[in-house]
């Protein structure tokens, strides 16, 4: 039986590195360079406020492994954005889309979004009073 109990971490450590979020960047190579932030992130599921002006520095995917809800993918998605150097996420989509062969076709939250960087001479984006969160 000593031999099961040393086999059980071992199977939860392997499920749970099989079941994490993870986020692919897909970066301007034509977009300035900006440095990395730890501030919060904008999170806008359409375009920004007309009078606000950016600059696109790449699009954000992230998918989740196994089933789950679509906000674990958020942070994940926030975290590259802050990598970039950006201040928003625009035209942000998350949703349950079909993973799998038929007919054994599973659900599995999925996001996609553009990272964008706020001009400095542009209006400041207020994230709330534009719809969004912060994350």
């Amino acid at each position: 039986m000593t031999g099961m109990k040393r086999l059980v971490p071992v199977i939860l450590c392997i499920a749970m590195v099989g079941c994490g979020t993870r986020a692919k960047v897909e970066a301007d190579r034509t977009a300035p360079v900006h440095s990395a932030h730890n501030n919060k992130v904008c999170l806008l599921a359409g375009a920004p406020p007309s009078d606000v002006k950016v600059v696109a520095l790449g699009r954000i995917k992230a998918t989740k492994r196994t089933y789950g809800g679509t906000d674990e993918l958020l942070p994940v998605m926030a975290r590259e954005a802050r990598k970039l150097g950006a201040d928003a996420i625009i035209n942000l989509q998350a949703e349950q889309r079909f993973k799998g062969p038929l007919p054994w076709r599973v659900t599995s939250p999925t996001g996609d979004g553009i990272a964008v960087k706020v001009l400095p001479d542009s209006p400041k984006l207020d994230c709330l009073g534009a719809g969004g969160r912060l994350a």
